[in-house]
């Protein structure tokens, strides 16, 4: 029955290393392709980020360049509208005295200085025109200040949105260059290091079975001598007296087959006692 048992054992053992080498092979060549092919993946799916963010490049230069023409067109109202109001200073300047002397004339004054009645309504008209052509160009000067600061507001936001836009667009852009740079470098080191990642797959299979096979022959031999590493582990039996032998025992009577793994000693405590080999006690 133990040589049956101790069979099958190596049998089950013999089974186990050959699946393990097979295994470890398999599982060493699936690891490797599984490395490579996630790495392509990976740059697969950059190459693609890379072109969705170079379509959307396009688009966004696109709105900058009417952005850019727009600002443009903001810049030159801007200037023209400084141009007016420069201009409009300049004539207000001139007519400051002019306004003053109108306004400081009354109508008896100014009836006084003509000499006939038709005048002295046509120079006060002329002088009612004067004045509303003033307040006109004074309400049309403020309109284009108010104009001029709008449009300034406008044109430096709008450029401050161009400015920003166009440096997200080269960072992002340099991002994902660097990061499809950074896996194409993992992959050819992989791809350098395969034959040795393979070598060393190798001699850790063989290992591994070396191992297991060890293990095999160190239980196949304490299967045979099951009791030898037991030796001097046992107290010395007292008034003993050998009743049977170690090994296969017949019964008489019943003829029964019984397997005795020690010798069995009639002390004044029972006990049973193991022995290392057949016949002899091992103290």
């Amino acid at each position: 029955m133990r040589r049956h048992h101790t069979t099958a054992l190596s049998l089950l053992l013999t089974l186990v290393i050959s699946a393990t080498a097979g295994a470890t092979r398999v599982n060493r060549r699936t690891a490797s392709a599984k490395l490579e092919l996630g790495l392509l993946r990976t740059i697969e799916m950059l190459d693609f980020d890379i072109e969705k963010h170079r379509q959307r490049v396009k688009q966004v230069t696109t709105k900058l360049l009417a952005l850019q023409k727009r600002v443009k067109r903001l810049g030159v109202r801007v200037a023209k509208l400084q141009k007016q109001i420069a201009v409009q200073r300049e004539y207000f300047a001139g007519r400051m005295g002019s306004i003053r002397y109108i306004k400081q004339r009354g109508a008896l004054q100014l009836f006084l200085e003509t000499d006939s009645f038709s005048r002295y309504v046509h120079k006060k008209w002329l002088l009612r025109r004067l004045i509303e052509q003033d307040q006109q160009r004074i309400v049309a000067f403020r309109d284009l200040e108010r104009r001029l600061a709008s449009e300034s507001g406008t044109y430096d936001g709008l450029a401050a949105k161009l400015a920003g836009m166009q440096l997200n667009l080269v960072e992002d852009e340099a991002k994902l260059r660097r990061l499809r740079e950074d896996k194409v470098r993992i992959l050819d080191s992989v791809k350098h290091n395969r034959r040795y990642y393979l070598r060393y797959q190798e001699e850790l299979s063989r290992s591994t079975v070396r191992l297991v096979r060890e293990l095999l022959r160190t239980r196949r031999r304490v299967e045979r001598k099951s009791f030898h590493t037991m030796k001097r582990r046992f107290e010395r039996p007292v008034w003993g007296a050998v009743l049977k032998r170690f090994g296969q025992q017949v019964d008489v009577r019943f003829k029964t087959l019984t397997q005795h793994n020690g010798l069995l000693f009639r002390t004044r405590m029972r006990q049973r006692v193991r022995s290392a080999y057949s016949g002899r006690v091992a103290y």
